[in-house]
């Protein structure tokens, strides 16, 4: 189908629906039976058409939405995941600067003794 515009809805056979109008080809006042089959087929084109649209939003549009959304749902989890995997690597960082600070402490303690130590020898 072309398009729903009155002058496709119909059929070449018995006429458009733009040839009811008043004064046109099969307007309502010459042939008013002509008339009802055109406007019965117009209706069918019209739900044919209908059909067609409802049919590209369940089976295209929904699916693609559906995609979409499990995409962006595991995006999340990714994220998720990756923010975990910084954390955890930032708290093994601070442990590690927090043993090294510690190790560096004891060996200051270390050293402050032996130079009293080397002190009091000497005096």
């Amino acid at each position: 189908m072309a398009g729903l515009s009155t002058d496709r809805l119909g059929s070449a056979d018995l006429g458009y629906l733009s040839s009811l109008k008043s004064g046109g080809a099969h307007s309502l006042t010459e042939d008013p039976s002509r008339a009802v089959s055109i406007i019965k087929k117009a209706v069918q084109d019209v739900a044919m058409a209908q059909g067609r649209i409802w049919g590209f939003q369940k089976f295209q549009i929904k699916t693609s939405i559906k995609a979409l959304e499990a995409t962006k749902e595991s995006r999340q989890d990714a994220k998720g995941s990756i923010e975990d995997v910084d954390y955890t690597q930032a708290t093994s960082e601070l442990n590690r600067q927090q043993v090294l600070m510690q190790a560096a402490m004891g060996l200051l303690g270390i050293a402050n003794n032996q130079s009293q130590s080397v002190l009091s020898l000497l005096r």
